[in-house]
């Protein structure tokens, strides 16, 4: 996402209005609704086993490192993408 972008675009737009709490204040329901779904996952993660792996790899290389790494569910993963900045 460039830093140009408007961060609303990632979100549907009903859900943010329904949360706003004053009638143009986009920004305020979107605080909400991303602090709705965030509370949902942490939830979510205390009440089932969870495991992270992080892994520093090329994205085409993954199907074959989750394979070594991931063998009960080898192809199975979800991906969060990062800046590029270094630091």
């Amino acid at each position: 996402m460039m830093d140009s972008a408007n961060a609303l675009e990632g979100w549907p737009i009903e859900e943010v209005i329904h949360r706003a709490p004053a009638k143009n204040d986009l920004y305020g329901g979107m605080y909400h609704l991303v602090k709705d779904c965030l509370r949902q996952f942490c939830d979510g993660l205390a009440l089932r086993p969870t495991e992270f792996t992080l892994l520093h790899v090329d994205a085409a290389k993954l199907p074959e490192t989750l394979a070594v790494v991931n063998k009960e569910q080898p192809g199975s993963f979800d991906r969060i993408e990062v800046s590029s900045v270094k630091l």
